[in-house]
């Protein structure tokens, strides 16, 4: 009788720790749902409009005319990677954020530090060639010295596959220093299918060497096998045949390629007399090669809203880009993109569509002054 009144009363001892614990157990597991919705990263990232940032501060022609009633702005997008499942659930009902996989932005294995570091080398390609297409605008002679060959991107499977990485400065290939396209191009057609190149590169900030065993996979055409199998970035300084007309660009961390245009409109402006502005601000975006080809860029729905907050009057965007009939690429349309932005959110901004350097002074020489 005494062994089982001993027992009752553990079993409802037992049952009152059991009460007491279930409330802490539930807070627990409150805490842990809670962390999880707020702080554990998601395989998404989240684009949005960045800033309109004025250039003319960023831009030096050594002896240029730096008279501007207006402004011309730059236009960036801000890109969030740790996007937990809250901010994801915020994102999708904000018409200004765009929701994008994580491997739609970063190339395998990339971290978030190497990723800028290659928008840092877009950007540094864009001063170049800016430089030059106002240049070439204003009929500046100049010519181009290569500073630095950096890795931009490696083809699977191809020979440089495992052994350079994106970000890797190219100093030489089997004892050859290399300050060219045509430098390498020499080397490889020394070499044949099998053999092993030696390469010296500079990778977070050491030099070393690594061997390139030159194979291929299977159904590469002959005239390929010379190839390393790797895109790259050539950072090149343009030097003016007179000094006075030296351009300096300082942009700080901001990185990418496609504030080429708006560069060039302002390096420009500066070379010749008077002021290309007219008092109006002005906004874009756009990639541009050295001979003023303006190329489509991405996001730049979130551009249109950066520039309207800066309460830009223009904004010039590349005009709509289709591949040619057959191919397996999808047009770009950021004009159309720009246009249907432009008329979401009311602004009284108008949108330019152009091709090239020419057309965008063009379109702002036939303008009135404000």
């Amino acid at each position: 009788m005494f062994q089982l009144e001993k027992r009752g009363k553990e079993k409802e001892r037992q049952m009152k720790a059991f009460k007491l614990q279930r409330p802490t157990a539930w807070l627990l597991l409150l805490l842990v749902f809670i962390y999880v919705l707020a702080y554990v990263p998601t395989p998404y990232a989240v684009m949005q409009p960045g800033r309109a940032a004025e250039v003319h501060p960023m831009i030096q022609v050594r002896q240029g005319d730096m008279q501007e009633e207006g402004t011309f702005m730059m236009t960036t997008v801000a890109l969030d990677s740790t996007i937990s499942v809250l901010q994801l659930a915020y994102s999708y009902l904000n018409p200004n954020l765009e929701i994008t996989r994580k491997d739609q932005v970063f190339r395998p294995g990339e971290s978030r530090d190497q990723y800028l570091e290659r928008q840092q080398y877009n950007m540094a390609k864009s001063h170049s060639n800016a430089i030059m297409a106002a240049y070439q605008q204003a009929g500046i002679s100049y010519d181009v010295v290569i500073e630095q060959i950096r890795v931009n991107q490696v083809v699977e499977q191809f020979p440089a596959d495992g052994a350079l990485e994106s970000g890797d400065q190219l100093i030489s290939l089997d004892g050859t220093p290399v300050s060219s396209l045509e430098d390498i191009t020499a080397v490889m057609e020394t070499k044949e299918e099998g053999d092993t190149l030696r390469a010296a590169v500079i990778r977070d900030g050491k030099e070393q060497t690594v061997d390139i065993e030159l194979d291929y996979p299977e159904g590469v055409a002959e005239e390929d096998k010379h190839l390393l199998g790797v895109d790259l970035n050539f950072i090149q300084n343009v030097i003016p045949d007179n000094p006075d007309e030296e351009v300096h660009i300082k942009v700080g961390d901001i990185g990418g390629p496609s504030a080429g245009l708006i560069f060039a409109l302002e390096i420009y402006n500066q070379l010749t007399a008077g002021d290309l502005s007219k008092g109006y601000r002005i906004a874009g975006t756009g990639e541009i090669d050295a001979d003023g080809t303006v190329w489509p860029i991405g996001g730049i729905q979130h551009k249109i809203v950066a520039a309207d907050r800066e309460k830009a009057d223009i904004f010039f965007a590349p005009k709509d880009w289709y591949p040619e009939e057959g191919s397996n690429l999808q047009p770009v349309l950021n004009y159309t993109e720009a246009a249907e932005k432009a008329e979401d959110i009311g602004t009284d901004m108008k949108v330019v569509p152009v091709g090239n350097l020419q057309e965008a002074l063009d379109y702002l020489e036939q303008l009135p002054p404000k």
